[in-house]
């Protein structure tokens, strides 16, 4: 999908480019937007669901203003329909092959995060761009979890309750916490005010369970790819 995506922005770009930029006024410097994300995905038998209403604020930089860089406010929401595999969150641990697993029954987990953004016009009405949560916090409902340890010799319950982490914190591969969305992703202007965007959503989110188990961890992560299609109105 991700393959095809670029392929399209790169077909419209060499034909449509030299025209589009042509023909087109002055670029603004700002642009600010208000954007509705629905995302779907699979793992196993559980169906994957992301949803995230968002505001960005990105600022035109170079001489032709087509480079973009910008920060945001994203509210997610991410839900599976049935048991989904979460293993070791911690770096720490994951470095080391030191992996359990938590198979959480239907998980349902939200977070509020500050959010960073770049973009680059390809044309005036055409844009490719990433974004990704920096810093925030989760919340979401408490669930159980079949938890899997090499290492369990009947010190730690199988079935385990717990919630989601509360922080979300940028960290960069396994150190990370909490609940993290990012985007790849084409975004195209149908009217002034008006655009539609898709691609590629990836998210992160954890399980923390409500006792320490094998070497003191409490944290489990599941990394989602899930495909977008997001709606985005600049009110000014």
């Amino acid at each position: 999908m991700k393959n095809c995506m670029m392929a399209l922005g790169l077909f419209m770009a060499f034909f449509m480019g030299p025209k589009a930029w042509s023909q087109a006024e002055e670029l603004p410097k700002v642009y600010n937007s208000l954007d509705l994300a629905i995302g779907a995905g699979s793992a196993s038998e559980s169906t994957l669901y992301i949803n995230a209403l968002s505001f960005q604020r990105e600022h035109a930089l170079l001489k032709n203003r087509r480079l973009l860089l910008g920060y945001g406010l994203r509210f997610s929401a991410f839900g599976a329909s049935d048991q989904l595999l979460y293993t070791t969150a911690p770096y720490k641990l994951t470095k080391d092959d030191l992996i359990d697993s938590m198979l959480v029954d239907q998980p349902f987990s939200a977070a509020l995060a500050a959010s960073l953004h770049i973009g680059y016009l390809i044309t005036p009405k055409l844009k490719a761009g990433f974004n990704i949560d920096a810093l925030g916090f989760g919340f979401g409902k408490e669930t159980t979890g079949i938890f899997t340890s090499s290492d369990n010799n009947g010190d730690y319950a199988i079935n385990q309750t717990g919630r989601p982490t509360t922080p979300s914190v940028l960290l960069i591969g396994d150190n990370d916490i909490g609940q993290l969305v990012s985007e790849f992703y084409l975004a195209y202007d149908i009217t002034e005010k008006l655009g539609v965007r898709g691609g590629l959503n990836m998210t992160f989110v954890e399980f923390q369970s409500d006792e320490k188990l094998t070497e003191d961890n409490d944290r489990f992560r599941h990394k989602a790819i899930l495909g977008f299609l997001a709606f985005y109105y600049r009110p000014f």
